[in-house]
Formats: C-alpha cells, sequence, structure tokens
C-alpha cells in the first residue's frame, strides 16, 4: 500500500507502509500531516487517516472492482496545491492537498510553557523559545487560542524584560566609553531611569502591539477572539528577547525575526494565507512610517516659513 503525504506545502510520495513508519518515527510526519491513499475520499490528517492504532495493522484492501467508464471532465478545470490546471481534467489524478489558508485540525495543547508547572519553569520556558524560534509554523498550529492571557503575559513580561535589560546594559557601556566628564553621571542616570521602567513598557507593548495587529485582523474577517492575536505576539516577543542577550546584532536580529514568527503565527492561528498574514503585520509599520515623514515634512515646512 503506497502513500502520500503533505511537506512544506506540496505532495510528497509515495511510500510505503515501512517507509511511512520511518518517516512517522524520524518526525518527519506527525499527527496532523495530510496523508492520502488510493481508497480514501480526499486528504486527512494522520490522526485520522491512520491513527495510531492502526499503524501496524491495516485491512487487506477489498477486491478490485471491474473497471467503469471514465466520468467525462468538468469544464472549469480545478487548481490544486502545485496551481496545475490539468487535475480536473484527469478522473485518475490524486488529488491535490490545497493547504492555502486551510486549516488543519490539530489537538492545540501548546506551547511548553503552558506545562510549566509540570516540566519546570526554566524547563518550559527553554522549550518554548526553542519551539518559536526553530519551528514557528508547528508551534503555532498547535498554541492553544484560549486559555487565559495570564501564562503568555508571564512569559513576555519575564523575558521581554530581560532581553531588554541586556540591551540598556549594552547600551550604557556604548555611553560611558564614548562619553566623557560629567556627561558620563548623566547616561548612566537616563539609562537607569530607563532599566527600571522596563517591566511597565514591555507590559504596555504586548497590550498596545495586540490590539493594534487585532485591530486589522478583524478587517481581514479574523473570527478568532482578542486573547489568540494576545497569546500570538506575547510568545513571540518573549522568545526573540532572548536574542538581545547577543551583543552587537542581538537587537537587530531579534527584530527582523519578530516579524517573520509574527507573520507565520498569525498565518496559523488566524487561518490567513501567508500573504495576507505579511500585510496584518506590515500595514501598522507603514502606516506609522508615514505619519512620522509627514509630521517631519511639516515641521520642516512651518520652520522654514518662520
Amino acid at each position: 500500500m503506497k502513500w502520500y503525504y503533505e511537506r512544506a506545502s506540496q505532495q510528497a510520495g509515495p511510500v510505503s507502509e515501512s517507509e511511512l513508519d520511518a518517516l512517522i518515527a524520524s518526525g518527519e510526519v506527525r499527527m496532523e500531516t495530510l496523508l492520502w491513499r488510493e481508497g480514501m475520499a480526499g486528504w486527512e490528517p494522520m490522526s485520522v487517516a491512520r491513527p495510531p492504532a492502526d499503524r501496524s495493522t491495516f485491512a487487506p484492501p477489498p477486491p478490485t472492482p471491474p473497471p467503469t467508464p471514465p466520468p467525462t471532465p468538468s469544464l472549469a478545470p480545478a487548481v490544486g496545491a502545485a496551481g496545475g490546471i490539468l487535475e480536473g481534467l484527469n478522473p485518475y489524478a490524486i488529488p491535490q492537498a490545497d493547504l492555502r489558508g486551510v486549516e488543519v485540525a490539530v489537538e492545540r495543547d501548546g506551547p511548553a510553557w503552558e506545562r510549566r508547572a509540570e516540566i519546570g519553569w526554566v524547563t518550559a520556558a527553554f522549550e518554548t523559545v526553542k519551539a518559536v524560534l526553530l519551528e514557528p509554523s508547528a508551534t503555532f498550529a498547535r498554541m492553544k487560542r484560549e486559555g487565559g492571557i495570564g501564562s503568555p503575559f508571564l512569559f513576555q513580561l519575564i523575558l521581554g524584560s530581560l532581553g531588554g535589560l541586556a540591551s540598556v546594559f549594552y547600551q550604557m557601556l556604548l555611553s560611558l566609553i564614548s562619553t566623557k566628564g560629567t556627561g558620563r553621571f548623566e547616561v548612566v542616570v537616563g539609562l537607569g531611569v530607563y532599566a527600571v521602567m522596563m517591566p511597565l513598557l514591555v507590559a504596555a507593548g504586548a497590550f498596545v502591539g495586540s490590539g493594534i495587529y487585532h485591530l486589522v485582523l478583524l478587517m481581514f474577517g479574523t473570527k478568532q477572539p482578542f486573547e489568540a492575536t494576545f497569546r500570538t505576539v506575547c510568545y513571540t516577543g518573549g522568545a526573540v528577547a532572548v536574542l538581545q542577550l547577543v551583543p552587537g546584532c542581538g537587537s537587530l536580529v531579534a527584530g527582523g525575526w519578530a516579524l517573520v514568527c509574527y507573520c507565520i503565527g498569525f498565518s496559523r492561528v488566524h487561518a490567513l494565507t501567508i500573504g495576507r498574514a505579511v500585510v496584518v503585520v506590515l500595514l501598522p509599520l507603514l502606516l506609522c512610517c508615514a505619519m512620522v515623514g509627514l509630521i517631519a515634512a511639516g515641521v520642516g515646512f512651518f520652520a522654514a516659513r518662520t
């Protein structure tokens, strides 16, 4: 029996039963991965098409029925995930999994931070950071949309404050090296006040940023609650804040990777295409840049007249 499976939004296979078992053992095929074999009406998650109890024993296939005349092809060709328009004209073609904007029914029980009482705070934080940074698509596909805002907010507050304090510390060192005399005292005081306010700034940023993104998501017709957006923003912000511990370019890398994780997270949590998710993430930034440009132009115009 040959199986086809979804890999990176594309069809892969065919593979035998033993080869599929090896893919499952390696983690390449998971419970949410779409599978198809001859005799199935369409693509289904592995948890449905091949549940754990059936991995080693499948019922023998029924006798091959006598051939029947092919159905009359539809005049409107179907476009599959691979973009081939000939699929609708071939009645024997393997059904293509169109995964664009389609959410597979997956049990949402993550991330690991939600289980910190069982596995420990340090382990939960480490596993969540690693999952968000290295496997954002799978992580946000399994992230709970609901369950309270306390856990993700605590994750963002702790790691966001830690990353922010590291960034302030590096700025203080550079300022002390480049500043002489009494200016050093002013630099230390200013950055010290900023460091004390860091938890408040992180908390405000989480709520304000989530509110702005959710407003744009509502414009795109999302049915998910604000909590789903807030959880995506907090787990992304807390994870990328760890990158700020790296001196030099850490903050720059953290900001860039945060945008990538936002796009992937909103796509998986709000069932958007990746293109729509990119627009959701970039639209507030573009509007902010436009407003700053207009204000700067206005100030320059009035300054020139006076």
